[in-house]
């Protein structure tokens, strides 16, 4: 559930506010490629977070630290990238 609302408020965010040109005409093949790099993201997370913590021994907060800016920086990239640049 969280994941859910928290996709469709990044991404009425970042339609409204965040980035000004749009590359995709359709909105729902828009938000569908939202919710793809979103779940990549969430993989991603899953990923640092097994390999900081069970790899390599780091306290799960200080992977978690990690893992947010890993993610953060991938999911905004990618959606700039993909999404909206002119």
């Amino acid at each position: 559930m969280g994941f859910s609302f928290g996709i469709v408020c990044i991404y009425f965010l970042s339609t409204c506010w965040i980035f000004e040109a749009r590359r995709c005409s359709d909105p729902r093949r828009e938000f569908f490629i939202f919710i793809m790099i979103g779940l990549l993201g969430l993989l991603l997370n899953v990923i640092v977070m097994f390999l900081g913590t069970d790899i390599f021994g780091v306290h799960y907060l200080w992977t978690k630290l990690w893992s947010v800016a890993v993610v953060f920086f991938f999911n905004f990239g990618m959606r700039k990238y993909i999404l909206f640049r002119k």
